[in-house]
């Protein structure tokens, strides 16, 4: 969400007409306090869940229960990718609470002016997050009325012979659209450990 913050301003100038944040719930001081360390603009409260529930694919996606996140924090050895981003965030002076229901995954969508989505992206694992630049270049698309469907260029194998793939490609999909689905993530860095293997 820092990083969100700091490009508002390339969002707006890509074309972004409105920039919402919306949160679950609202317990004692936990959104004015988002407000006032995060997030200056807009933030809405969605009683009913919808777009937690839309972006998990119709249902709120939760990658942990309370005992599978004690267990994966406290076990030395675990190598989660939440625990490497936790701690990033961590780094950076993003402080959690344990106020509420931390567990059900959030996300990003880019609304084109037609209702339709042009880019949807789902916190598979917690702390994960959509790239800002590619948040920017969905905006573009979103614009001139056009979905952006490639996998973002930090993540391992998204970039094959200078061109970036969609992540259909990068997840090793053989069906589906061609932009983010559910579970892309884990597959494609499955698949792209196997595409690595198999040039070795």
């Amino acid at each position: 969400m820092k990083k969100a913050t700091t490009r508002v301003a390339d969002m707006k100038a890509a074309g972004a007409t409105r920039i919402v944040v919306l949160v679950k719930e609202d317990l004692d001081t936990e959104v004015a306090d988002f407000r006032a360390g995060f997030w200056p603009g807009e933030v809405l409260l969605d009683e009913g869940k919808c777009f937690f529930s839309a972006i998990g694919g119709g249902a709120i996606h939760h990658p942990y229960s309370v005992a599978s996140f004690l267990a994966m924090v406290l076990n030395p050895f675990s190598k989660a990718r939440t625990k490497t981003l936790l701690s990033n965030a961590k780094q950076m002076g993003v402080a959690g609470n344990m106020k509420g229901e931390g567990f059900g995954s959030g996300g990003v969508y880019v609304v084109r002016q037609d209702g339709k989505h042009a880019y949807a992206y789902l916190e598979e694992e917690t702390g994960d997050h959509a790239e800002i630049e590619d948040v920017i270049e969905a905006v573009k698309a979103a614009v001139i009325g056009e979905e952006y469907v490639l996998a973002p260029s930090s993540i391992p194998g998204a970039e094959q012979e200078s061109k970036r793939m969609s992540w259909k490609d990068w997840a090793g999909r053989t069906s589906g659209p061609d932009g983010y689905q559910l579970g892309d993530i884990t597959r494609g860095i499955a698949a792209s450990l196997s595409r690595k293997a198999c040039r070795l």
